[in-house]
This record gives structure tokens, C-alpha cells and sequence, in this order.
């Protein structure tokens, strides 16, 4: 089995955007005590990017449910990061120290919702309608900014300077240590749309 490029597993998050020269940020799912989880996972031959969202829907009002952006590798045209030793207010839930993922797309975002929940989409909390908003405004941009733990980042060589060729080329990542930056390219396969 070939080892992990990066190996990010379901890390608490915070997302966040560009919008008209403000930064918008999504930091709590509802409820509010369980948290927005981030999965990056690069390997010579795979890749894969995902955020899950709690949220609660009208048509399962009774249990808490999920939302989940997946992020097709083919639409990524930039990927860096940056150490964030004092992050804005809103990223208090990674602490203490925040690595800012910087996402550059070519295409929107993709979202899944559970089968059993009927279009269109209607929240049954005030907070999952700020949610549904939110995931509205970043379906519509192309940048993308996700806040995980500094430690969580760099525990177990998650993050590490390597560079790796992948299966005919289709997928390349690097990590440049030295000076903090993150950058891929993909030229991925034609791959099954997501479901939205």
C-alpha cells in the first residue's frame, strides 16, 4: 500500500472565503457542540478533499444530520498554506496556533446531501439556515480558506517536504518546508460528477 503524501484525517476546521474584500467565516456546525471536520488525503495515485458540516434539516428535525463539500483534485489550481500565530478571533476553535489552507479553483465546489432529505433544501434551525446560506455564497466563488490545528497538521509527518510523481502524471503535489507553501497541480482523469 503506498504511503500517505498528506494524511489529514476528519481535523476540526474552519472554513472561510473572499467576498467583495471581506473574509467570511463558517466556524460552528449545528449543533454547535460537534465541529466542522476537514479529510485531505494525497498519495502517488489518489486524492482526495472533503469538509463535513453538522446541520440539522427540516425533514430530520429529530437527529442531527451532515452536509459535505467535496472538492474534486482536477479543479485545483493553487494550493498553499501559511502558519497563522495569531489568527482572527473567528478560527478560537483550532487553537492555539492555525495553518491557513489557501484554495484556488477552477470550477465550484461540489455538495452532498443525504438521500432522504427532499429539494429544495430547507434548514429547521436558524443556524443551519446561516449554514445553507453560507455554503450558497462559497458555491458561487472560486477561493476557498480552511483553518486546522498547527499541531494537528504537523503531527506524525502529516505535512513533510516531499515530491511525488503519480500514476501517468495525474496527480502532482510538493511541499516546499522551507518557505511554507503548499503547491499542486492536477491534471486528473475525467472523473463521475458529484451528486448535488
Amino acid at each position: 500500500m503506498a504511503s500517505n503524501l498528506i494524511d489529514l484525517n476528519r481535523e476540526t476546521s474552519v472554513i472561510a472565503y473572499h467576498d467583495g474584500g471581506e473574509i467570511q467565516f463558517l466556524t460552528k456546525p449545528d449543533p454547535s457542540n460537534l465541529a466542522i471536520r476537514f479529510t485531505l488525503r494525497v498519495d502517488a495515485t489518489n486524492a482526495i478533499s472533503e469538509i463535513v458540516i453538522p446541520i440539522r434539516y427540516k425533514d430530520n428535525n429529530w437527529a442531527a444530520s451532515a452536509i459535505a463539500i467535496r472538492i474534486n483534485p482536477s479543479s485545483i489550481t493553487s494550493l498553499t498554506y501559511s502558519t497563522e500565530r495569531q489568527p482572527p478571533d473567528a478560527v478560537k476553535e483550532v487553537p492555539p496556533t492555525a495553518i491557513c489552507l489557501h484554495l484556488q479553483l477552477d470550477k465550484s465546489i461540489s455538495t452532498l446531501i443525504p438521500i432522504f432529505i427532499k429539494e429544495p433544501v430547507i434548514a429547521a434551525r436558524r443556524r443551519s439556515g446561516k449554514i445553507l446560506d453560507f455554503l450558497y455564497e462559497l458555491s458561487q466563488i472560486t477561493n476557498l480558506r480552511i483553518y486546522i490545528s498547527n499541531s494537528a497538521a504537523l503531527s506524525s509527518g502529516k505535512l513533510t517536504s516531499s515530491e511525488r510523481p503519480s500514476l501517468n502524471n495525474s496527480w502532482k503535489c510538493s511541499m516546499a518546508q522551507t518557505t511554507t507553501s503548499l503547491e499542486c497541480s492536477a491534471a486528473a482523469p475525467k472523473q463521475r460528477p458529484f451528486l448535488h
